[in-house]
C-alpha cells in the first residue's frame, strides 16, 4: 500500500497513548512509484530491528515486499524479527511517524532512504549506540 512520505498518515484510524497530535506517513512504498534512495547510518537497520521487536499497531496478515516478494523476517540479538504485519512509530515533538515494518526491508534490501527529519527522529530514539 503507498503512501507519500511526510503526508498525514491515513492507513488506520488506530491512536496510541505516546501518539504526537500529528501522525506522519514515512516509508509507504509500492513498486508502482518511486522512491528516495541512499546511505543511511550504520547503527539504523539494527535499532529499528530492535525496535521491531516491540512494534506498535499489530496487523493481520503479512504483507510481502512489493518490490522482490519475499515474506521477510530479519535476525538481530539472535532473534528472528517477522516483518509486514506492524509498524514502527517514532515521536519527534508533536509529530509521530509511523512507518510499516518493512522499513527494515526496503532500507536494507532496496537501498530506501528515509527523509532527513525522520532519521533524526530515529536516531533521538535510538541514536548510534542502538536502542
Amino acid at each position: 500500500m503507498y503512501f507519500p512520505d511526510l503526508m498525514d498518515y491515513s492507513y488506520t484510524s488506530v491512536r496510541l497513548a505516546d501518539d504526537g497530535p500529528s501522525l506522519v506517513n514515512v516509508d509507504w512504498l509500492d513498486s508502482g512509484y518511486g522512491y528516495s534512495r541512499g546511505p543511511v547510518p550504520l547503527w539504523l537497520v539494527p535499532c529499528l530491528l530492535r525496535m521491531a521487536t516491540r512494534y506498535a499497531n499489530a496487523m493481520r496478515g503479512i504483507h510481502r515486499c512489493p518490490f522482490c516478494k519475499a515474506r521477510v523476517t530479519m535476525t538481530v540479538d539472535d532473534q528472528d524479527v517477522h516483518l509486514g504485519n506492524a509498524e514502527l512509530r517514532v515521536r519527534a515533538g508533536t509529530k509521530t511517524y509511523v512507518a510499516p515494518s518493512l522499513l527494515l526491508h526496503y532500507i536494507a534490501a532496496h537501498g530506501y532512504q528515509p527523509p532527513r527529519e525522520v532519521l533524526s527522529a530515529f536516531e533521538r530514539a535510538c541514536g548510534p549506540g542502538g536502542h
